[in-house]
């Protein structure tokens, strides 16, 4: 019955209440950090800062620093006044680049995908996404060995699943955690951010024979095959018997092509599951840029002497500076095999996002902090940096260590 009081006791529910994933997902550190650290390059520009020894030294962002192929570049200033390219693509990419990347996916790992279990998307990262959304359901547990990039676990809580992060020491027995930990997906990346570490062919091959008896799917994140240092080799865990018919392969041109900028990424594997990939990403995004495309287009089939020159001078930059320096200092890493990144125990501290704020704010060198990767204590350089900024951010390391 109404009385015609007013009902001021009535507590009202929060308009702006957001759902309840929101509070389970974190931000990305490697962002979070990045984000600083541009702002204080941002501030040095403002001052007029220009010279190597006064100016903020950005070695957090997993971020090549050369620019990308001149075939790509040429592709885009050749197509961006074509009118079909500044329109809607098919949903999973122009017919030509799932070609040319099916080629790419034969040339450099002996995979042979039909274009109907390929598709591309808005970076690799939204692969990874998209893969996980498709196979994941509430509650499913996603074993994720450790240290692990860093959006991993929060993708997979975006997805309601759960993330099981175990170190590759408690992955002895492989099997045994599959069983115990009612394992439905794992993901791998090899060569691995944050540690540079490559997952061995006889490594991979142990695995396999034990994944593939069981009821797990494998999202497998290659994005930095092409950055390998011998005697290391890349080996897909798709190329051994019984995997491919589970495995997603991730790839994408940030890396490989230092395109990061154009968000062009791919997915191959089960063309079941690359059709619920793509149902989704016609819901969402519907294409990756149709500009973007024609440019990686271009770099798949011109620019393999490219990608072959950035890795050689990362790994001079890994020999002749990054790994005197940790030798100097008698640090414990992780020893890199490929991409490039240096991972490091901070002497005598186990507070690494603390350490990591002090050193930007009293040195102005921007590392990310070992946590965002599993690791309390660690820290993660990316030398993908010119030879002298490295040098000068190595000094000023060792001057805020004391050494």
């Amino acid at each position: 019955m109404l009385t015609g009081k007013s009902n001021k006791n009535i507590e009202k529910e929060d308009p702006m209440k957001l759902a309840d994933r929101v509070e389970k997902v974190k931000s990305s550190l490697t962002v979070v950090f990045d984000g600083m650290v541009k702002a204080k390059i941002f501030e040095d520009q403002k001052q007029g800062i220009t010279d190597l020894r006064k100016r903020t030294i950005a070695l957090a962002a997993g971020e090549p620093d050369f620019g990308p192929p001149q075939a790509a570049i040429d592709a885009l200033h050749q197509k961006i006044d074509t009118p079909k390219n500044n329109r809607y693509s098919a949903v999973k990419g122009k017919e030509l680049l799932l070609a040319a990347i099916s080629q790419w996916l034969k040339q450099t790992r002996k995979l042979e995908y039909s274009l109907e279990e390929i598709i591309a998307s808005s970076g690799a990262k939204m692969d990874i996404y998209l893969g996980s959304l498709t196979s994941v359901n509430p509650g499913d547990r996603v074993l994720i060995p450790s240290p692990y990039w860093t959006s991993y676990p929060d993708i997979i809580r975006m997805c309601d699943g759960e993330p099981v992060c175990k170190t590759w020491a408690e992955l002895e027995d492989l099997g045994n955690v599959l069983d115990q930990e009612n394992i439905r997906v794992m993901i791998l990346n090899s060569p691995n951010n944050p540690s540079g570490q490559v997952i061995s062919p006889e490594k991979l091959a142990q695995m396999a024979a034990i994944l593939a008896d069981k009821d797990v799917l494998v999202i497998s994140d290659e994005v930095y095959w092409p950055i390998t240092y011998a005697p290391n080799v890349h080996v897909s865990i798709a190329q051994f018997p019984g995997m491919k018919d589970k495995t997603l392969v991730i790839d994408g041109a940030s890396k490989a092509f230092a395109m990061a900028g154009y968000r062009l990424g791919w997915a191959a594997g089960p063309k079941e599951w690359i059709a619920a990939m793509a149902k989704f990403q016609g819901q969402t995004t519907s294409c990756p840029s149709t500009l973007s495309q024609e440019a990686v287009l271009a770099a798949l089939e011109k620019s393999a002497k490219d990608v072959e020159i950035m890795r050689q001078a990362y790994e001079i930059r890994l020999k002749k500076i990054v790994l005197p320096f940790a030798k100097e200092l008698g640090l414990k890493y992780f020893e890199p095999g490929g991409a490039f990144y240096f991972f490091f125990k901070i002497p005598g501290r186990n507070d690494c996002y603390d350490f990591c704020l002090e050193l930007l704010e009293k040195e102005k060198v921007g590392l990310t902090p070992g946590v965002a990767f599993g690791c309390k204590g660690w820290a993660r350089i990316s030398y993908a940096a010119a030879s002298e900024e490295l040098t000068e951010a190595f000094a000023r390391i060792k001057k805020f260590l004391g050494k």
